[in-house]
């Protein structure tokens, strides 16, 4: 029946080939009409959603984050100042523009954020004049004459306030001159403000914790990544920065989910244009290299552009969209679309040079590896089709998309190449024919040389083979999946690099977490709950704005006497030196009481290590500036005291807040958010999970695009697993219905099993990681490699010896593989590092697959189908 259906087809071709092309022509046109209605889904929201997508919880923001680095940090803020203002106005539509939070409205308040230990101690050193005297207060206060007193001190049950956060402020403030030693840009001093605190400077400027980069960022006004909403803004917001960068000779930066998805949209259409230009380019030189005729890229390109014009308008009447991964179909449909027509025009070209006539031809091709290409495409179609079942819908919709438009994609090459040659022959346009004059001398020559090979000494063809195939499988256990999408992008892309440094930087992060607290004493509670999960790096609320206990505050500032100044002032670094001597000597002592290294010891030997890399870089210039800095900063101290016991110092409220921070913080909903920042690479494996445990046993209400990607990598895993089992049996059945014989379905897998494990073995020698581009790269080799096996299958059945076999199809499945790779392959060229990979792996899939098909298959063939008229090579 089959049989029967495909020599029709070809009559059709050969009887009414004007009538056969014009119906193409116009179910393509047709199609055409239809394919501007497809919807374009740019949003990576969109693609990893599962049950609910973040950007659709209240809550949820996509900033723009743009960064400022300047040389000068005075530069830095007034360069900052002016992005900022320039942003304002050209996009009046965002939700707000943070970049300062105004010093003024802390003035005098500032003080009432520090934890009691700290706070204790800027009191202490408030009348104390530089930093030498600070070390001799704390040598003093170490209790060099009377130690007993400084163990009773740094007992852990006396009621006195923590030692351990004194002295790890004091450490703080000695690792803090000790970046002033480091940078001498530096020009503002940092006291070591709580972790939740808003990373700001001394004056009120969203910083870096290394002081070099401030920070603007941009709440739109609607929380998507889709690229027609976010590419006017970011398009708008880069060119405010270039003029900001060129006016003040700053580097300017945006990152952020709508600067990454205008990076990656344009890295991919630009990618497109310039591939296709090159792998068209390639694909008609190599026709006119294995065909000699101008006129194949004609018979093989019309039927193929035809095809997938109809496939994609089926696509847009049936699914009506396309995502980030089914936007991938294009590539699909001409990669295997191509091979139907490259079979097809060889088994023509090699029955017109036997001395067939034109009909002959066509229907000796249409019977013969008609069948191949059938089978070969239902089995891919089928491949595809297993993604369909899977629970996650952007798999199932690559799989109705990839799977039923490749079976469009066939049925128009069936119909349309045989209708093309038949117009070529009565026309006797030569140039559109195929199958005159002699095949090209190189052919015949390689043709010879490697079905020797393959043929003639089997076993040691099958030996070569076992040793190669084990040694690259040993390499499978390397594999490992890269689940960061930033790392598909161009690696140079303005978005990528600031976003690296956002998270080195730990200020910022994309992959925040948010929930809810119905006021601010619960919002101050669960983020004290999530301070102390490991997972967690910064928590950003309102709350960070307003003290926690101003109350306990004040009443430090009320009681607490400053620091007398010492007896004694050594030089500074003689000092730190003699500093780390008694807190290593008193380290022992309580080492010596308590017994576990922990506690006070801990915190007294890092108070050591401080003071003795201080005092080994120590340059007097340096540190004349920073104790200016640090008498500035201490002054608000001195003024703050008098003003807290006259009772005039008034705690900071929500309501006092900048509009910029409030725009930022709060939505329009009941409750106060609360944004949860990892403290890792949540991209690294195993963070990913364990931050969203962390916070969801805090927070269970919480959401985020962290949530989402993990939902998403679970379902992609158990989709992948679910549909490679069902593609494996779909393929089996459809070979056992076409070949009917165990033996000749075990032969017909030999070279995608082969290329598939040699593919995964190169991977996990050579480094490269399984990602999700080049993921969807494993059902076209499937594809590949099933076609070339089961074109060698029937051309055995036909010729009855494995050598003549592949004789007859050498030249189709080197010319297939030699489209594919250079399809695929262009993609190379592409700055986007996903379309990279997809493309590495097509290539290295493709060539594998071909190398078993021609090697090892007609091998096997050998062993294990003797030759018919000859015995078997295994006697």
């Amino acid at each position: 029946m089959r049989e029967r259906l495909l020599a029709w087809i070809g009559a059709q071709g050969v009887e009414r080939p004007r009538w056969v092309l014009g119906i193409a022509l116009a179910l393509g046109l047709a199609s055409a009409a239809c394919i501007p209605t497809l919807e374009i889904a740019s949003s990576r929201f969109e693609l990893i959603r599962s049950e609910s997508s973040f950007v659709e919880a209240r809550g949820a923001r996509t900033d723009l984050i743009a960064t400022v680095t300047a040389e000068d940090p005075a530069a830095g803020r007034v360069a900052a100042d002016a992005l900022a203002e320039g942003l304002a106005r050209a996009l009046p539509d965002a939700r707000g523009v943070l970049h300062r939070v105004d010093p003024r409205v802390f003035e005098g308040r500032e003080l009432l954020f520090l934890e009691p230990a700290e706070l204790e101690a800027v009191v202490g050193a408030s009348e104390l004049d530089g930093l030498a005297a600070i070390v001799a207060a704390a040598r003093e206060g170490l209790g060099a004459e009377d130690r007993g007193e400084t163990l009773d001190a740094l007992d852990d049950d006396a009621p006195a306030a923590d030692p351990e956060a004194a002295l790890a402020f004091l450490t703080e403030l000695l690792r803090e001159a000790e970046r002033w030693q480091r940078d001498p840009r530096r020009d503002e001093l940092s006291l070591g403000p709580r972790a939740s605190a808003p990373p700001v400077d001394a004056a009120g400027y969203l910083t870096s914790a290394d002081g070099a980069t401030r920070y603007v960022v941009v709440t739109p006004a609607v929380a998507t990544d889709r690229y027609d909403v976010v590419g006017p803004l970011v398009e708008r917001a880069r060119r405010v920065g270039a003029e900001v960068a060129a006016a003040h000779h700053v580097q300017v930066a945006f990152t952020g989910y709508p600067a990454l998805a205008v990076d990656e949209i344009d890295a991919i259409r630009t990618g497109s244009v310039v591939t296709g230009a090159v792998s068209a380019v390639l694909v008609m030189a190599l026709f006119a290299l294995g065909f000699r005729s101008r006129g194949g890229v004609v018979v093989a390109g019309l039927p193929l552009g035809l095809g997938m014009l109809c496939a994609f308008g089926m696509i847009a009447l049936t699914v009506g969209r396309l995502n980030l991964l089914t936007q991938a179909a294009a590539p699909v449909f001409a990669g295997l679309g191509i091979d139907f027509a490259v079979h097809l025009l060889a088994a023509y070209d090699a029955a017109r040079r036997r001395g067939a006539s034109h009909a002959a031809a066509i229907d000796a091709s249409m019977r013969g590896a008609g069948k191949a290409i059938l089978t070969g495409g239902l089995t891919t179609s089928g491949a595809f089709a297993a993604l369909a079942v899977t629970e996650h819908e952007a798999f199932r919709e690559l799989g109705l998309v990839a799977g039923g438009g490749l079976l469009v994609v066939l049925a128009v090459v069936l119909f349309v190449v045989p209708a093309l040659l038949t117009i070529g022959e009565r026309r006797g346009s030569r140039w559109l024919t195929i199958g005159h004059g002699a095949a090209p001398a190189w052919t015949r020559g390689a043709e010879g040389r490697i079905t020797d090979l393959a043929t003639r000494r089997p076993w040691i063809t099958l030996g070569v083979t076992a040793l190669a195939t084990v040694g690259l499988a040993l390499g499978i256990g390397r594999v490992r999946f890269e689940a960061n999408v930033e790392a598909l992008l161009p690696g140079d892309a303005e978005s990528v690099v600031a976003a690296g440094r956002l998270r080195r930087d730990g200020a910022f992060s994309s992959e925040v977490l948010v929930t809810h607290a119905p006021d601010v004493a619960a919002l101050r509670a669960l983020e004290a709950r999530l301070a102390e999960r490991p997972t967690v790096g910064r928590v950003e609320s309102l709350a960070s704005f307003v003290p926690a206990d101003p109350e306990a505050s004040l009443a430090i500032l009320r009681d607490a006497a400053p620091t007398p100044p010492p007896a004694r002032v050594e030089p500074l670094g003689r000092g730190l030196r003699g500093l780390a001597r008694d807190a290593l000597a008193v380290a022992d002592d309580v080492r010596g009481v308590a017994g576990d290294g922990s506690g006070p010891d801990a915190a007294l030997r890092a108070l050591a290590a401080a003071a003795t890399e201080l005092a080994d870089g120590l340059d007097e210039g340096r540190a004349r500036a920073f104790d200016a800095a640090l008498s500035a900063r201490l002054e608000p101290v001195r003024a703050a005291i008098p003003r807290a016991r006259r009772g005039e110092l008034r705690p900071l409220s929500i309501d006092e807040l900048p509009e910029a921070v409030r725009d930022r913080l709060a939505d329009d909903g009941d409750g106060l958010p609360l944004y949860v920042h990892p403290a890792g690479d949540v991209f690294e494996p195993g963070v990913l999970d364990a931050f969203v445990a962390d916070v969801r046993a805090v927070a269970p209400d919480a959401t985020g695009s962290p949530i989402d990607f993990a939902a998403f990598l679970a379902a992609m895993e158990r989709s992948l697993e679910t549909s490679a089992w069902l593609a494996v049996l779909i393929v089996t059945v459809l070979l056992g219905a076409d070949l009917r014989h165990p033996r000749d379905v075990a032969l017909a897998l030999a070279p995608v099993t082969l290329g598939v494990l040699w593919l995964l073995g190169l991977l996990g020698w050579l480094g490269i990681p399984a990602n999700l581009a080049n993921l969807a790269a494993l059902p076209l080799i499937l594809g590949v490699g099933v076609d070339d096996g089961v074109h060698l299958i029937h051309q055995r059945r036909a010729t009855g010896q494995a050598g003549p076999a592949l004789a007859s199809v050498l030249r189709a499945l080197v010319l297939t593989t030699a489209t594919t790779v250079a399809g695929f392959g262009a993609l190379g060229l592409a700055a986007h590092r996903g379309m990279q990979s997809f493309a590495l792996v097509m290539v290295l899939g493709a060539s594998g697959c071909l190398v078993a098909a021609t090697l090892a298959l007609p091998a096997l063939m050998r062993v294990l189908w003797p030759d018919e008229g000859q015995p078997s090579a295994s006697k």
